[in-house]
């Protein structure tokens, strides 16, 4: 096969079956290939079945595509044309989902109703309002007499008064008669403080790539801290909230560092080629079964 783009030359095969039989043609199985390419043997079967669905975003398919197609001899740009025209054609639109549109006259009539409802609520409130007034007019006399129940000022003396005992300033603290409304003191209002906010617990990790590797990083709120496909010679410096979930598709072929001191990855942790574990606030690598959110050892 030519690796040349031109379209008359794309055969009727899609993707995943061009890829495969290349693949069989060089007598090379999924676990050789799976190693050659530096990834994790779900993901060739991922590309041979067409499920890129399963791969992430179309720029990690593109390259997954691209580097296939260079180890099986195949044409890398007719099998990107075909993933490119089945990502456009894309399925067909359920119609069942599409939104109605409310006639005018409908729309015009609820906002009719609306108002009417309004202006009948407003008219009983007031209704009960003043029917409760009429029921009750010691209340009301209790409530306009309130502003009066001032303590009086202490005068000024005469001049012509001789001088003697000052008398202590009358205030409005008599008994009020039996039956009126007025209301004691009110209490004072105590203002509680708020409780100092904790702060969040941080954990940080350095990823070192000697060869390309796909890796994914999320903080313990579920938030996406990294996610690419690293190539030889790449550092990432990653920092958020404790535990951090780290997922390396060929973990041999990268350095796990925490203060500039490079960690092993715990044998639970791994999977094949794969490696699954929680970076903690303690900086300690842990497989993520036994860690709880807070990031700390049950």
């Amino acid at each position: 096969m030519t690796d040349g783009s031109n379209d008359s030359d794309v055969s009727e095969d899609g993707v995943g079956v061009r890829l495969q039989s290349a693949r069989e043609r060089l007598g090379m199985s999924v676990t050789k290939a799976a190693e050659r390419l530096h990834l994790d043997p779900a993901v060739v079967l991922a590309l041979e079945s067409e499920n890129f669905g399963d791969l992430g975003a179309a720029v990690y398919v593109r390259g997954h595509l691209r580097h296939y197609a260079e180890l099986v001899k195949e044409s890398a740009p007719q099998l990107l044309a075909l993933y490119n025209a089945a990502v456009q054609a894309g399925p067909p639109p359920d119609l069942t989902l599409m939104p109605h549109v409310r006639p005018a006259n409908s729309l015009r009539g609820a906002l009719v109703v609306t108002g009417l409802v309004v202006v009948i609520g407003v008219g009983l409130i007031g209704s009960i309002h003043w029917i409760n007034l009429d029921l009750h007019p010691a209340a009301t006399a209790a409530i306009a007499s309130l502003p009066t129940a001032v303590s009086a000022p202490l005068a000024a003396p005469s001049i012509d008064t001789p001088p003697g005992p000052v008398s202590a300033p009358a205030t409005a603290t008599a008994p009020a008669a039996a039956g009126s409304a007025v209301p004691a003191s009110a209490p004072a209002v105590v203002h509680t403080p708020k409780p100092p906010r904790t702060p969040v617990a941080e954990a940080s990790v350095t990823l070192k790539f000697r060869s390309a590797c796909w890796t994914e990083v999320y903080d313990a709120h579920g938030r996406q801290l990294y996610r690419a496909i690293g190539a030889a010679g790449d550092v990432a410096n990653l920092q958020g909230p404790a535990p951090l979930r780290v997922i390396i598709g060929n973990y041999v072929e990268v350095d796990v560092e925490i203060n500039d001191r490079r960690q092993a990855i715990p044998a639970e942790a791994q999977a094949g080629r794969k490696a699954e574990f929680l970076v903690t606030q303690q900086g300690e690598l842990t497989p993520v079964r036994i860690v709880t959110t807070a990031g700390i050892k049950p």
